[in-house]
């Protein structure tokens, strides 16, 4: 039934196209985004067999191919002939719309029958004409599955050209490898290359479908270290300028989880005594658990990446030689520790799990649950809207996913826990909160005491984290914490640049790209193929607009200056602001550190001054979030999108002044 409607909303929408337009002269632009507007999540099926594009009862696409000859089976000759024709500017717009919606093979020729009965005959009866499907899709046999390398030099060639000239001079590979399975009833599993160029959207450099994790590493990784080897020698040239110059390409790091990174470097898993990538700290055995809680973990001699390469750490920490060794020295420091799965999904829900479930000097009262359940429900309508997901009830703290835990760790935490829980583990938590959001700051490379002191902080965490919550809670994930601020100091950026969020959101639409349990990793070959024809980013559907909504949750501020101000009305090119008073506001806490140096506000009468606000003068948004009489004040610190960079950021901001109103929002583009 969703697919029938769906199918639907398609039909009236080209209906509803087809009379305003005149056949004989279409426009470049009819099928623009304000003419035919799909809803893009009712286009995302829930399940694979909701969608019919490659196993319609009008015959199976990917399902007819063999595992190495994925040759497409057309109805008939006057089709092929038909993907022969020079395509017109509406070919071309449909065939664009087609994709970047992920409008299914059988919904696609429905709408095409019904453009040809109104007069377009010459357009074509498949759909795949349009896009651009590819017919053969090569697929080599290695390491006990099947595999697709797409290139690294597409990758880099596809990168957005968006910075000024030192891009053009220089492009830094960031690498992710992880696995996703795909299917709830089935053990297959992707385990995708991919990269992100000078900080962009990830894109696809090779995949893997088996059962598990490739067997040998060296067949996995062979054909990117080989062409990682060549451009690293000779660069690559630069399309985007006249003399074509070649461009120099740096190995710049590897953001994985634990398990990934262990797969990469050949090393023990995370379970071993013998874990920590960073340092030679042996763990013990407590309760079934290997914990780091000696003396010695946290004076422990930091890892040599010579000593590494050397295999000097065989038979304890290394298995074997890696192949990353050929592409860089720098083993032990170019793995950064992805703060999404140590700190968000390890050492955030393992606190807020022993709060719940752990020992009596630690486990909160039934109350005291509820008590925060409460409050992280009713502070969701002030959640501005950059937030995919808004808070839910710690009696759903299992469901909970990476943003959330980020979520409560840096904004709802700090403001919530501060009455509940008791003042011990208030100031413990606060450590690694204010810790991780200094490390957050996009300037935290100019001030080298900041980090500094971040890197205390988190050594305070650990080290009275055994003496609140017992032997057992400082684990793996828990001792490297230590670690964490050492990636900053050697790459000179903030965590969310050496974090897998924008991987893990690339990889669910990776998933979305497979519409049946036939064939899905040719199936993802001939997504991406169509989407590279067209012109598309990979990670389509992706959107870097902010909204400001005056007088809601999406109206509060933070200017250059330090200030916070209320969004009234949006002009031609200021905006009519309600600046708070900065005298009128305290610091919300003063342990470990006073939260003005955070920005962090409470205030119980904001006194403001209404003014106009030059579009240039605000940082980013903000969050005001009620506390007891009053309002706490913060900036939003993690990146909403992965394209932010210290270059170029472009950010949309629509002014809404009432649900009525939307289709005639003031639109304003900011840059900061």
């Amino acid at each position: 039934m969703a697919y029938y409607r769906k199918y639907r909303a398609i039909k009236k929408e080209a209906n509803a196209w087809l009379s305003n337009i005149v056949v004989e002269e279409p426009g470049d632009d009819e099928f623009g985004e304000s003419e035919l507007e799909v809803n893009e999540n009712e286009m995302q099926y829930e399940h694979v067999t909701a969608d019919r594009d490659d196993a319609s009862s009008s015959g199976s696409r990917d399902g007819m191919e063999s595992e190495h000859n994925s040759e497409d089976t057309w109805d008939s000759e006057e089709e092929y002939c038909e993907e022969q024709c020079p395509e017109s500017s509406l070919q071309s717009d449909l065939g664009q719309w087609l994709v970047q919606h992920g409008i299914t093979r059988e919904a696609g020729n429905s709408l095409l029958a019904l453009l040809r009965k109104h007069g377009h005959h010459g357009l074509p009866k498949d759909s795949r004409t349009l896009k651009k499907t590819p017919r053969m899709i090569p697929v080599t046999d290695i390491c006990g599955g099947e595999y697709i390398y797409f290139g690294l030099k597409r990758a880099i060639e596809m990168r957005p050209l968006t910075r000024p000239s030192p891009e053009c001079r220089k492009v830094e590979v960031q690498v992710n490898v992880d696995g996703v399975p795909l299917l709830k009833s089935s053990s297959a599993q992707f385990w995708p290359i991919l990269c992100s160029v000078n900080q962009a959207e990830p894109v696809l450099v090779a995949l893997y479908r088996g059962t598990g994790k490739p067997k040998s590493l060296d067949d996995y990784m062979r054909d990117f270290v080989t062409e990682m080897l060549d451009l690293m020698r000779d660069g690559t040239g630069c399309r985007s300028c006249d003399d074509n110059h070649q461009v120099e390409v740096v190995f710049d790091s590897v953001v994985c989880d634990a398990p990934a990174r262990a797969f990469l470097k050949n090393i023990t898993g995370h379970t071993s005594k013998h874990a920590c990538e960073r340092c030679l700290a042996i763990g013990v055995s407590v309760s079934n658990r290997v914990t780091f809680n000696t003396p010695g973990c946290f004076s422990a001699e930091n890892r040599c990446s010579d000593k590494f390469s050397n295999l000097e750490y065989l038979g304890t920490h290394q298995n074997g030689p890696t192949p990353l060794t050929c592409l860089t020295e720098q083993c032990v420091s170019i793995f950064p520790l992805d703060y999404m799965h140590l700190i968000c999904l390890g050492v955030v829900r393992r606190m807020i799990n022993f709060w719940r479930n752990g020992d009596r000097i630690v486990k909160l009262s039934s109350r005291q649950i509820l008590e925060i359940s409460e409050h992280l429900i009713a502070v969701r309508k002030h959640i501005p809207s950059e937030f995919a997901r808004r808070p839910r009830s710690l009696l759903e703290v299992d469901r909970w996913k990476a943003t959330e835990f980020r979520q409560f760790l840096l904004y709802t935490g700090p403001v919530i826990l501060k009455s509940v829980i008791p003042s011990s583990l208030y100031k413990h938590f606060l450590t690694l909160s204010v810790s991780i959001s200094i490390l957050l700051r996009e300037d935290i490379q100019e001030d080298s005491a900041l980090v500094d002191y971040a890197d205390k902080l988190l050594h305070h965490f650990v080290q009275n984290s055994e003496r609140l919550y017992g032997q057992t809670f400082v684990v793996f994930n828990v001792h490297n914490v230590l670690h964490v601020a050492d990636d900053v100091k050697y790459f000179g950026r903030p965590l969310d640049r050496l974090s897998a969020f924008k991987y893990e959101n690339y990889l669910q639409k990776l998933k979305r790209m497979i519409r049946s349990a036939s064939n899905p990793l040719v199936q993802v070959a001939k997504r991406i193929d169509e989407i590279q024809y067209a012109n598309l980013p990979e990670s389509v559907g992706v959107s870097s607009r902010r909204s400001i909504i005056p007088g809601g949750r999406d109206s509060t501020v933070f200017l250059r200056n330090g200030q916070f101000a209320t969004v009234i009305e949006a002009r031609e090119h200021n905006l009519l602001c309600d600046i708070y008073d900065r005298h009128c506001m305290q610091p919300f806490y003063s342990e470990p550190c006073s939260s003005e140096i955070l920005n962090i506000f409470f205030a119980k009468s904001l006194k403001s001054t209404v003014k106009e606000v030059d579009v240039s003068r605000v940082k980013c948004k903000g969050l005001k979030l009620p506390h007891k009489d009053g309002f706490v004040l913060m900036p939003m610190l993690h990146q909403v999108t992965a394209n932010c960079h210290n270059y170029h950021v472009w950010l949309m901001f629509v002014i809404k002044t009432s649900k009525k109103a939307v289709q005639n929002a003031s639109v304003l583009w900011i840059r900061l």
